[in-house]
């Protein structure tokens, strides 16, 4: 209990309870939670005018009205797994875990204000279709739409099925079509903004639709038996490769497609799906779950990844090679990136929403190595991890330094010696090549100066 502004607070963990408030001296009580979506609240603390509640995994919120609404103080939740923005710079992120739900910041992060949800359980997508929010849900089934930003919710149709993905495909002039995948039931089309839907099955091989993609040449599908291309809006569908792949997400940049499989790297095409070359070192379970991409002025594209134990990486020759760029991330769990106006953003596994300007992301190693000095010594995980055989582990010196960098096994043996110098200040790559191991996890240890850190990695044949 907590008593701010002549109310009475109560925290409740029942499954609807929430925040509880008071006018009367505890005669009467009434709900609370607006901005809060079905969150249990355990504990507050005042701060001057200002009122915060601590929630089950859903993170910090604060009021400035006494209790009459709440927006999220920026302490992380736990899972966050899909973006969404409006042209007005409006963000929205799905998180998943006992701090479910949809949240929107106007301020790039620096506050969050809860969404209640229709369907209170494993919500599973979003997606904007000019002003509306269409929201999915995976445990109850069936959609939902919104006309005030996610504050109110009226049902959308599919009633019962396992919606995975919500893409709209717009014509100008207010027109859409909305394409749904399922899990089970196949593909979906709307023509009139969800009122009624219609199965677009036709030469699919799996029901289970995860991703589209809308293009100049097409709709594309990442399904369970690998990649489909539509050239009239899902009527009929042909094979685009990959099949037999569990396709997790796909992405265009330029004229390349790019597909990745679930628990894989990616691969991509340059003739829209006919053939497909890994991007990526594919004999190791590097798993990518969103790509964004933005020119990079010398005519190929910068593009960002985000990893399912990898962290984020960055390719600036269109997908040949890839170097990690996440220095400052907590986790190397990332579920979904979006790009806000100069703005990138990461959802973590875990930790919350993280920001960081696109410029910086994508300054390249060159410039990197060129133009700054380090503040701190500081050791990066190797990329990529798990590694077969050969993997890159990098680290920076502040000043000029006696450096050993060697890599031992589980039991503490020595079984490669990478650096062994005195070394200038600077960003520093080492390549590691551990075709004479045996599978298993390693250590690599960096000594600089009193500066001593080790980092595991795992080499899987």
């Amino acid at each position: 209990f907590i008593g701010v502004g002549g109310s009475v607070f109560a925290a409740s963990d029942a499954q609807d309870g929430g925040v509880l408030v008071s006018n009367d001296n505890g005669d009467t009580w009434t709900k609370a939670n607006n901005g809060i979506p079905y969150c249990f609240a355990y504990c507050f603390v005042a701060n001057g005018p200002i009122l915060f509640v601590g929630t089950g995994q859903g993170g910090v919120f604060l009021s400035t009205d006494v209790g009459a609404s709440w927006i999220h103080s920026g302490v992380e939740w736990n899972f966050v797994m899909q973006f969404a923005s409006k042209p007005n710079g409006l963000l929205f992120a799905l998180t998943t875990g006992a701090g479910y739900g949809l949240y929107a910041t106007q301020n790039k992060g620096d506050y969050w204000s809860g969404r209640p949800l229709a369907s209170a359980w494993n919500p599973m997508s979003i997606a904007i279709s000019g002003d509306e929010i269409f929201a999915s849900s995976g445990l109850y089934g069936g959609m939902f739409r919104s006309i005030d930003d996610g504050m109110t919710w009226t049902e959308a149709g599919l009633p019962g099925k396992y919606v995975l993905n919500i893409t709209v495909k717009s014509f100008g002039l207010g027109a859409t079509k909305m394409f749904a995948g399922t899990n089970g039931q196949g593909a979906f089309l709307s023509v009139d903004n969800g009122t009624s839907w219609n199965p677009i099955n036709t030469g699919l091989t799996s029901n289970y639709v995860r991703t589209f993609l809308i293009s100049d040449s097409g709709i594309f599908a990442g399904t369970g038996d690998g990649v489909f291309r539509s050239t009239d809006d899902g009527t009929s569908w042909n094979p685009a490769g990959l099949t037999g792949n569990n396709i997790s997400g796909l992405a265009m940049v330029g004229t390349d497609l790019f597909a990745w499989p679930r628990m894989s790297a990616a691969y991509r095409s340059t003739d829209q799906g006919s053939s497909w070359t890994p991007v990526m070192d594919n004999s190791t379970p590097v798993r990518i779950t969103g790509i964004v991409a933005t020119p990079n002025g010398g005519g190929d594209n910068n593009i960002i990844a985000s990893t399912w134990g990898n962290g984020i990486v960055l390719s600036t020759d269109n997908g040949t090679t890839w170097t990690r760029t996440d220095t400052g991330l907590a986790t190397q769990l990332s579920m979904a990136i979006t790009l806000v106006g100069s703005d990138l953003y990461a959802g973590s596994w875990g930790q919350g929403v993280w920001r960081r300007p696109l410029a910086e992301v994508t300054t390249s190693v060159k410039e990197i190595l060129e133009s700054e000095i380090p503040k701190a010594v500081a050791l990066e995980q190797n990329y990529p991890n798990p590694f077969n055989p050969v993997t890159t582990i990098r680290y920076q010196l502040p000043v000029n330094s006696r450096v050993t960098l060697k890599v031992f096994d589980v039991l503490g043996r020595e079984v490669a010696t990478l650096a062994d110098e005195v070394e200038e200040a600077g960003y520093k790559s080492v390549t590691f090549n551990a075709s004479i191991l045996s599978s298993g996890v390693y250590y690599y240890r960096l000594s600089a100066g009193s500066y001593i850190e080790t980092k595991k990695l795992l080499l899987l044949r």
